[in-house]
């Protein structure tokens, strides 16, 4: 009896040590085998893939962030490229392919369209279980930009894209001059209108000017953006009172009511327009008692540059002779330029 008992006991510590044995080996081949697999899930090329994949579909951008096209420049910064990025990917489904023929390179796509390349490379000495690890050394996006902008300017405008001023280095080298100063004196430089080109922008930025004496406004049509500059209020009135005073003094010495001379103060000598005056011949106008000027309106104050400037005068000439009114709708443009001598006409065109 104590015999069968004995050999009880020791049959149960053997079990007991078995079992204790073989759980243990079960355990240690679990933790060898759960060691694998997360070994196998991190430097696996193909998981690093897919696993780049759902991090980027969670919202986490920062492995693309380090691509050339989206590191910040002049006129991007980094919190705008984010932006710029998180607006093409939220809630879009992203998925990895290997790329044929690359080895270690694979193609990442939105909703099937592709938006980046990425490429792994072996990191470091193969790990306890033979395998290789991989990690992400060069990642490219091709993600739609704006191939270039163009800006039409005065060359005395301050042109800033996204807040940064530009340059003369990112001008075109073209200049176009406003031919309605042409023919003056050589001392005098012509106004003229720059246009600048930048090329490949995440996407189009926002275009402001400013300008002395003046306020810019900018018209964008596609990817092109005009530049175009009105005096302020206080140039304005200043340029309002001669502007009233010299087209009605113009219109005057076409009827032979003012002399070449009252028009004189209010011009720049030496112009072509200046010279005509000498030659213009007014002895065809009717003959009259007298002249009346309807309401008179000033507008359009355009700076072509801190020293140019032309606006818009209308108003009704009425010349009358005896008890019949002859009305003559009168629409000039003036052209100012600031000298020495204070703001003086270079030319007039009748409109």
């Amino acid at each position: 009896m104590e015999q069968k008992q004995k050999k009880r006991r020791l049959f149960g510590w053997f079990f007991a040590v078995y079992t204790f044995l073989w759980i243990g080996a079960a355990a240690a081949g679990l933790w060898l085998l759960w060691g694998f697999l997360e070994q196998y899930d991190r430097n696996s090329p193909d998981m690093i893939a897919k696993n780049t994949a759902a991090e980027i579909e969670s919202g986490s951008y920062t492995l693309l962030l380090q691509s050339e096209e989206l590191v910040p420049d002049r006129f991007f910064t980094a919190e705008q490229k984010e932006e710029w990025l998180t607006g093409y990917l939220t809630g879009k489904r992203i998925s990895s392919r290997e790329v044929p023929g690359e080895e270690n390179c694979y193609q990442l796509s939105a909703d099937g369209e592709d938006f980046a390349q990425i490429t792994l490379e072996p990191d470091g000495a193969k790990n306890r279980y033979g395998m290789q690890p991989y990690r992400v050394t060069k990642v490219a996006t091709s993600l739609e930009t704006v191939p270039e902008i163009i800006i039409h300017a005065p060359e005395d405008a301050i042109v800033e894209v996204n807040g940064v001023p530009l340059t003369a280095e990112d001008q075109t080298g073209e200049k176009i001059t406003e031919q309605a100063y042409a023919g003056m004196p050589e001392e005098y430089v012509l106004p003229a209108e720059v246009t600048y080109r930048l090329e490949t922008l995440a996407m189009v930025p926002e275009v402001s000017a400013r300008m002395e004496g003046g306020s810019c406004s900018v018209v964008q049509q596609d990817t092109v953006f005009t530049v175009t500059a009105e005096a302020d209020d206080t140039l304005r009135k200043e340029m309002e009172t001669a502007a009233v005073e010299a087209s009605h003094l113009y219109a005057r010495f076409i009827t032979q009511d003012a002399s070449r001379r009252d028009l004189t103060p209010y011009l720049l000598g030496g112009t072509e327009f200046y010279d005509k005056l000498a030659g213009f011949y007014n002895g065809w106008y009717i003959d009259h008692d007298s002249y009346e000027f309807g309401e008179t309106t000033v507008e359009n104050f355009r700076m072509y540059s801190q020293d140019h400037l032309s606006c818009d005068v209308q108003f009704v000439y009425q010349v009358r002779r005896g008890s019949k009114i002859h009305e003559f709708p009168s629409a000039y443009t003036l052209y100012f330029i600031h000298t020495k001598d204070g703001w003086k006409i270079s030319s007039i065109a009748v409109r």
